[in-house]
């Protein structure tokens, strides 16, 4: 059929699917720049009132002036209505004395807005037209995933907008400067009036979205069943303590019955797309709150959307906008009731719910989510060493750790948002479970699987291969049982089949020059599931309710396997990316820092694991005064920085400013926290030094046997003489006594503690031998040995540094060889060569300064003997003793009458 003016256009030429897959990203872009926007005016706005600057201000700056604040207020007090500005006002001088810097400024800004009308009419339309045609439901998996999606970012943005304050002045003093004349009058453009309506987000999506209504009920009943077999055992009520993200526990343990070590885990799916096993619960709990949002009349009908509806509720009290923007669901609902005029009925009964599922979320749902994180870490450590010892076993069990990646990728974003947020009930303390101190050891096991993945694609691709082809087999089989499929669709089907009947065996496509390339299958399916989710064709197609459901299993599983191939990079990226990491947060004392850095700071920290709790509760600050355990996962923080780069892929195509920004952060956070890392080891290795020098110290020959007085260093004790007890001394330690020990567990000496934590940061440092980030390379040991030579160096300068004390050249040998036996011990537990750095730092103390200017050993003793042994020696105050073998001094002679 061809498109005309009367005719309306087929399914065919709508091309529904690649609408909505451009539509969809361009939204993600926009939402960038629109966070960016907000930013950079907070950033502006405080910058301003806390220290203005004289010579050079920041960008936006003039929003915040006091000589515009007149001009701004006369054109934003009609808003949108334009206001006519007579020539002889004297407050628009310095607009008109600026106007080119103004319009500069403000074009990039105003462009996003005005992309953001275009995206809102462009989506609204494309849903419109979506629900003319379609019938979807999450069995056409891909599909509805971006109209929800879509939805979820016209919501999203509308809301981001709003928080904007400062827009309408953008607007109107952009329309001023660059169209306006004085004294003259333009009419209203449909900007002005998407932006004066963006004070009420939700009231306009709810106009908006009207229409969709019944299509987002079909797609919610769908969404439901798939909930609930992703959050419950089941069990009916809300929550369940350990296996609340993971449908069932024999899910995450099938190495057990030995008759399921072989079968591949994605054939027992209960869901057609493979995909939806570890697809995201926060993306899935953001489409139902977005729907109930946007149509609350779907919860007056159906009692099972509503169920599902409540356990949302209580499992969360905030809404992630996009990346650290928040917003309180609770609130969000409560608004989203009232302004709704649809459910009069039940609208008290809905609040009701409401206000229930607010104190549960604030109160139960941090206990809830440690303990789902507590069973996260013992499943994927458990699996990690079962599939790092057999390998071969990742093709058959690789949506297992997909799934438990999933979930804890979920659980630390939970933790993002709720971590600073102020809960909806107000709480005497902070929620000690919002702490989660083993959250390195979470993401650890994260990053090694991913690790695992990329060292293995090869076993999962041959494995996939073959499974791709018996997947094939059955599409084929399905598509003869299919008399009615339409012509297109069966050519579409027919070009699938051949090319992966065409496709050679998993050993040759890995060793083949050509590698594989299924984006055009997957984009074919995603084309299908329009067509086959057509009004029409479901009367048809779907009417062969068997014939449906092999085709879509196959299909299904054929676009698995192909993902499995050639896009399992981005497959790890959907289910274990921790870029949002990179987003800084603001704590109690408005400081702003990575997140990233705080946690590595609290595993750093030195103190008492006994408080953790008390602090916890008795202060209002996140983290403050918790122990966090220091183990040799915390290298996993400055390995997450390579996931920054993630970001940048996504959002470089339409805010291409925050490529440099984003690469120069992470290049600064990673750098930041190997740093820390580093200097905690020398801090620990300096301890551990200190402690042997002063055991070295008590074998010297002054100190080793001391007379009379000072070698009787008693402690008070009994004896028993027949029926008295006599109290008697007995002489104190002697040296090397502090390593007998009557039991390893119960007497732990500062050593031992020192000894111990530096074990476990020194294995962080040699886990990895690199971490590439933005294309950069950092070596964790050679931040180690920079700062041991800065250390050594640094000990060395304090022995000779004090003009007061002399330590003599002996005592001197003691304390470095005693230094120098730790720091050679090192290489025991890293991987660095303790022979250069002696040799950097020895062959620098033989020249008369140091690399610093200072002063060294050779220059010390030079000094020393120079200036004040020889003149002795010269003066006849000191001979050599042959009986004491030293140089010893004479008293002084008496010359007499």
């Amino acid at each position: 059929m061809t498109m005309t003016g009367r005719e309306a256009p087929s399914i065919y030429e709508q091309k529904l699917g690649e609408r909505l897959i451009l539509l969809t990203n361009h939204g993600r872009g926009l939402l960038a720049r629109l966070a960016h926007l907000k930013k950079m005016l907070l950033w502006t706005k405080d910058k301003m009132k806390t220290n203005p600057p004289e010579n050079e201000q920041p960008s936006l700056a003039f929003l915040f002036d006091s000589q515009f604040d007149s001009a701004i207020k006369y054109l934003t007090r009609k808003f949108p209505q334009p206001s006519q500005v007579d020539q002889k006002n004297k407050d628009f001088n310095c607009v008109r004395d600026k106007a080119k810097y103004i319009q500069q400024e403000l074009e990039p800004y105003y462009h996003t807005m005005k992309d953001i009308h275009d995206f809102w009419k462009d989506g609204v339309s494309l849903i419109s037209s979506v629900q003319a045609v379609l019938l979807l439901d999450f069995k056409l998996h891909d599909v509805t995933t971006y109209f929800l999606e879509l939805i979820c970012t016209l919501f999203f943005s509308q809301m981001i907008l709003s928080k904007v304050d400062e827009r309408k002045s953008i607007i109107a003093l952009y329309s001023f400067v660059s169209r306006h004349e004085p004294g003259t009058t333009s009419e209203l453009t449909p900007l002005e009036h998407f932006i004066a309506e963006s004070s009420d987000p939700i009231g306009k999506t709810q106009n908006k979205f009207t229409a969709v209504e019944a299509l987002l009920r079909r797609i919610l009943v769908s969404l439901n069943t798939f909930y609930k077999a992703r959050t419950s055992t089941g069990a009916e009520e809300y929550f369940d303590s350990y296996n609340m993200v993971i449908r069932a526990p024999e899910i995450t343990e099938q190495f057990h019955p030995p008759s399921m070590m072989g079968m591949p885990q994605h054939r027992d799916n209960h869901f057609h797309a493979p995909e939806a096993a570890f697809l995201s619960l926060e993306s899935v709990e953001k489409w139902i709150c977005v729907i109930c949002i946007a149509c609350p009349k779907v919860l007056e009908d159906e009692k099972c959307v509503r169920e599902t509806w409540r356990k949302v509720l209580t499992r969360r009290y905030t809404l992630p906008l996009f990346r650290d923007i928040n917003e309180k669901l609770h609130e969000l609902m409560l608004k989203a009731l009232d302004t709704s005029g649809t459910i009069k009925d039940i609208k008290k009964t809905l609040e009701r719910d409401v206000k229930n599922a607010m104190t549960v979320a604030a109160n139960d749902a941090p206990t809830e989510h440690k303990k789902v994180r507590l069973y996260l870490r013992h499943s994927l450590r458990i699996n990690y060493l079962i599939l790092s010892d057999v390998p071969g076993l990742l093709g058959l069990k690789v949506m297992l750790p997909l799934m438990l990646m999933s979930a804890a990728r979920d659980e630390i974003h939970w933790l993002l948002h709720h971590y600073n947020a102020d809960p909806p009930v107000k709480r005497k303390e902070f929620h000690p479970d919002l702490i989660e101190p083993n959250v390195a050891e979470l993401l650890f096991h994260v990053e090694s699987f991913r690790l695992l993945f990329k060292k293995y694609s090869q076993v999962v691709t041959v494995f996939h291969v073959d499974e791709m082809k018996i997947y094939n087999q059955k599409l084929a089989e399905s598509i003869q049982q299919c008399p009615m499929l339409p012509q297109h669709e069966s050519t579409v089907f027919s070009d699938i089949i051949n090319k992966i009947q065409a496709l050679p065996s998993g050993s040759d496509l890995i060793n083949s020059d050509q590698p594989a390339d299924f984006q055009g299958v997957r984009l074919d399916w995603i084309r299908l599931q329009t067509y086959l989710g057509d009004k029409v064709s479901d009367k048809g197609f779907f009417g062969q309710a068997g014939v449906a459901e092999q085709v879509l299993d196959a299909m299904c599983g054929i676009v698995w396997c192909s993902k499995m191939i050639d896009f399992l990079d981005n497959v790890l990226n959907d289910v274990s990316d921790m870029s949002a990491l990179l987003s800084w947060e603001r704590n109690r004392k408005g400081s702003y820092e990575p997140i990233l850095r705080t946690w590595l700071a609290n595993c750093l920290a030195d103190s008492p694991a006994g408080t953790a709790l008390e602090a916890a509760q008795g202060s209002q600050t996140p983290g403050a005064a918790v122990s966090f355990p220091l183990t040799k996962e915390l290298i996993v923080f400055p390995m997450l920085c390579s996931h920054f780069t993630n970001t940048i892929s996504n959002v470089a195509e339409y805010l291409p400013s925050e490529r440099d920004r984003i690469g120069e952060q992470s290049l600064a956070t990673c750098n930041l926290l190997l740093e820390e890392i580093s200097k905690k080891a020398c801090s620990l290795i300096s301890d551990v030094c200190k402690l042997h020098q002063e055991q070295n110290k008590q074998l010297m020959p002054k100190n080793a046997c001391q007379p009379g007085p000072a070698l009787a260093q008693t402690q008070p004790g009994t004896i028993r003489r027949g029926k008295i007890q006599v109290p008697t001394e007995r002489p104190s330690a002697a040296p090397g006594s502090e390593s007998e020990r009557e039991r390893r567990d119960v007497t732990v000496t500062k050593l031992d503690q020192k000894m111990s934590l530096l074990t476990e940061i020194l294995a962080a440092i040699n886990h990895c031998d690199q971490i590439i980030v933005n294309r950069y390379s950092f070596s964790p040991r050679e931040y180690l040995m920079f700062s041991l030579e800065k250390e050594f160096m640094g000990q060395i300068r304090d022995m000779v540094s004090n003009p007061d004390v002399r330590v003599k050249p002996s005592e001197m040998l003691a304390q470095l060889q005693a230094t120098m036996s730790v720091m050679q011990n090192l290489e025991n537990y890293v991987n660095v060569d303790m022979t250069r750095l002696f040799n950097t730092v020895l062959m620098q103390h033989s020249l008369p300064l140091d690399a610093e200017g200072k002063v060294t050993i050779a220059q010390y003793y030079s000094k020393h003997y120079i200036m004040g042994f020889m003149p002795s020696i010269s003066e006849h105050t000191a001979v050599y003793s042959d009986h004491f073998k030293c140089f010893i001094s004479l008293p002084p002679v008496n010359p007499g009458p």
